[in-house]
């Protein structure tokens, strides 16, 4: 059963669309073939009662009419593998692309905020003032944190960019 579900979940949409329309047509036009032409193959006479009223019981059909009761099982399974797949693909490609683009706008405002012409300007005084002070007490220490502060200023934008980047390129694929 395993491999006859895995051999199902492998074939293409087209080709499980047409086996679901073929073979359901074949099933439909063959009961109604049979049960106009020979109801003999399909009903045991002997147990059907000639009354109007009364419609067939379970026991009143053969083993081919009973196999035609439940013959709608495997078009309507196929059927089923191609509306999980549509639901699945309108999942993927309506729902996480929302969810990412909605990410990104809300990544856009905070970033926004973060680096607004205000909050720079006050970096940029801030900085000024420590560069000042530093150059009055100790000169020797300046060259190195004047590194590390341009480094730890740089170092949070170039990992924004690089998400930026990659959520781009997974949203365009």
């Amino acid at each position: 059963m395993k491999k006859f579900f895995n051999y199902l979940f492998t074939r293409s949409s087209n080709f499980l669309f047409l086996s679901a329309i073929l073979s359901s047509t074949f099933l439909i036009l063959s009961f109604f073939y049979l049960g106009f032409n020979y109801p003999e193959f399909l009903f045991n006479e002997t147990n059907i009662i000639k009354d109007e009223a009364h419609s067939p019981r379970f026991q009143d059909f053969t083993l081919l009419g009973k196999f035609y009761l439940f013959s709608g099982i495997i078009p309507n399974s196929l059927f089923l593998i191609l509306i999980y797949r549509m639901i699945k693909f309108l999942l993927v490609t309506f729902l996480i692309k929302f969810i990412l683009v909605t990410f990104l706008q809300s990544l856009g405002i905070v970033l926004g905020f973060i680096f607004s012409d205000k909050n720079l300007y006050r970096f940029k005084e801030i900085t000024d003032k420590l560069e000042k002070s530093l150059i009055k007490n100790k000169p020797k220490v300046y060259k190195a944190l004047k590194k590390k502060i341009k480094k730890d200023y740089l170092m949070p934008i170039s990992i924004i960019i690089a998400a930026t980047i990659l959520a781009l390129a997974i949203l365009f694929q």
